[in-house]
């Protein structure tokens, strides 16, 4: 026996042969009903197939009735047993709501008494748990802004749902700088484990409500430096960061300069164009997370392992050197610089700007990067490739139509139903490349060769004469069709 809740109930055991006898007194005269609980365990060995369930019986009543219902914590499985003394079996429906209501698990198995002396017993089953994920990431954001110097700023932000895991691991790669993490909205000092390029994240522990399991942002800010631009064609190579934790869905926005236009991908990842995504970055509403620190046993270990991130004379035995190299001047740092380790970052906010491109994958595993080569041009060069694609295609256009005005067009009706012909098509046509946001080489090819339909049909029609169509409604026929000898038809 574990307790005895009451209104001013105290309770005393005493043994006996055949089990326990609970007595149990209040500090008050009871007139009508007095309720109480009593909370007890019983251990059951790991090899037992069955169980008996204890009976409560109270003494120096007139009647006694009741309702128990079986529920499971853990991998049990339970089923009715042999015997079931003075029991009647009911739905899990039928058992009073105070009774369903104090079981967070499902009730299995109900039954109802109607005087004491019952007996019960259950089949018992242990089954073996299996390994299952202790942390997820729901949806992973990227937003990667390319300067025209060279370089690449990207915030990567994940939604965690956690509850054993202590820190994410993110493999970047050496030629990465750190700006700035932040879990749940506040900011948190990153880690690196010694002689990897690995960063480490602290994460909190998710909140629980309902049974449901809730989700938090983890953000990182980080720059690379990229080839620098040289000439009207450009081809820049982008990865995304690794993670230990399996993300369900991947959402990469990159940022091209305005002056640069993409004219193809490649990569792993699928281009969204026509789906329209908001341009502002992940909101942090109020998400219910508890700030708990996640203590595993081998913490000793991981802290041994872990040094603070940019401090690399430190994890080598070299001194509590806190100011390290910079990446871009290779001289040592001084105490007023920017970067120094060990401290809390503060929270970076780049401002994003240029052409947004969209990418998306589906399940990313751990440890897997998705890769993604975009090819790129000045918008001088694509604006010249598109006018000579345009007159290349006019030309082609007014080369088919006088084509088919030598085999089938004899006459002015024949070049207007051509002409109108043209109109349709060309008028469909524009309203497709302006619907595709004119960035289809297709569409404006095209437009280029219907045009071109047009303004030979138009020139094909003005030259026509009105002498040729009276000359053929006169000699039934094709002028000059009477004969070389120049006799006259009939």
């Amino acid at each position: 026996m574990l307790a005895v809740d009451g209104a001013g109930a105290g309770w005393s055991r005493v043994g006996e042969d055949d089990g326990q006898r609970i007595e149990v007194k209040v500090n008050h005269r009871i007139e009508d009903r007095y309720d109480f609980r009593l909370t007890y365990e019983m251990p059951v060995d790991e090899e037992a197939e069955s169980v008996s369930i204890p009976e409560l019986r109270a003494e120096d009543v007139v009647r006694q009735t009741g309702f128990i219902g079986i529920a499971v914590r853990g991998a049990v499985e339970v089923n009715p047993g042999g015997l079931e003394e003075r029991l009647t079996r009911i739905d899990v429906s039928e058992l009073p709501a105070d009774v369903r209501a104090q079981s967070a698990n499902p009730i299995l198995l109900a039954y109802k008494y109607a005087e004491a002396g019952y007996e019960l017993a259950l089949d018992m089953r242990r089954l073996e748990d299996i390994e299952v994920r202790i942390a997820g990431i729901d949806h992973a954001r990227l937003t990667t802004m390319i300067t025209e110097e060279g370089t690449a700023v990207t915030r990567a932000e994940y939604r965690v749902r956690n509850n054993l895991k202590q820190f994410l691991r993110i493999e970047l790669g050496p030629e990465v700088e750190i700006w700035g993490a932040e879990v749940g909205g506040q900011v948190v000092k990153p880690a690196r484990e010694t002689d990897s390029d690995t960063v480490l994240i602290p994460l909190s522990k998710s909140s629980v409500a309902n049974r449901r399991m809730a989700s938090f942002p983890v953000a990182l800010v980080y720059m690379q430096r990229l080839e620098r631009p040289m000439g009207w064609l450009r081809r820049v190579d982008l990865k995304t960061p690794s993670t230990d934790i399996l993300a369900n869905e991947l959402e990469w926005r990159v940022m091209v300069p305005k002056e640069q236009f993409v004219y193809r991908a490649t990569g792993d990842l699928d281009e969204e164009r026509g789906r329209r995504r908001g341009e502002a970055a992940l909101s942090r509403e109020a998400l219910g997370f508890e700030m708990e620190t996640i203590r595993p046993l081998q913490e000793g270990v991981e802290r041994f392992m872990i040094t603070d991130i940019n401090n690399a004379a430190a994890s080598a035995g070299g001194g509590e050197k806190r100011y390290t190299e910079g990446p871009a001047s290779g001289t040592a740092r001084r105490p007023g610089d920017t970067v120094v380790a060990g401290v809390l970052p503060v929270s970076v906010r780049f401002p994003t700007e240029g052409t947004a491109h969209l990418y998306r994958r589906l399940l990313v595993s751990e440890g897997e990067t998705s890769e993604l080569r975009l090819y790129t041009c000045t918008k001088g060069l694509r604006t010249a490739a598109r006018v000579l694609l345009f007159v290349l295609a006019l030309g082609a256009g007014a080369a088919l139509f006088r084509g088919l005005v030598r085999r089938q067009m004899t006459g002015r009706g024949d070049a207007a139903r051509w002409v109108l012909l043209g109109l349709v098509l060309g008028l469909a046509s524009l309203g497709a490349a302006a619907a595709w946001a004119g960035h289809s080489a297709t569409a404006l090819a095209c437009v280029g060769m219907l045009v071109g339909l047009v303004a030979e049909g138009v020139r094909q029609w003005v030259t026509s004469s009105p002498r040729r169509d009276s000359d053929e409604i006169a000699s039934g026929g094709e002028p000059g069709a009477a004969g070389d000898d120049g006799g006259v038809g009939e």
